[in-house]
């Protein structure tokens, strides 16, 4: 069933967004197509005029649910320290650079204590 058809959709550099819509009205699946999750039927979705998969790490998504292990342990630091994830295999741990520049950040967030 097509539910849309003929969409254009822009946002310019430094606009902001709201995506506000009833249950059910796609706006999950709107951004998990801007993410790369999901592909269109037909069309193609550009970000930063190439591809979601190829954005992604240019992108900050914070999902509206999240559901995670409470006895795993992780510490401020270590949400912190994904943000330097970027081009790096996320094997083989941090450098100093990575570990200053995420308390740098908290710090910012006056969130290092």
């Amino acid at each position: 069933e097509i539910v849309l058809e003929d969409v254009n959709f822009a946002v310019d550099e430094r606009d902001y967004v709201t995506v506000v819509g009833p249950n059910g009205g796609g706006k999950t699946t709107l951004l998990k197509l801007i993410l790369g999750l999901l592909r269109p039927d037909k069309g193609e979705i550009k970000v930063f005029g190439i591809s979601p998969e190829q954005a992604r790490p240019q992108i900050g998504y914070v999902p509206q649910q999240f559901h995670y292990d409470p006895k795993f342990p992780m510490r401020v630091i270590d949400v912190a320290l994904m943000g330097r994830l970027k081009g790096s295999s996320g094997i083989g741990g941090y450098s100093r650079i990575d570990r200053k520049a995420a308390m740098d950040a908290l710090d910012k967030m006056e969130m290092a204590h």
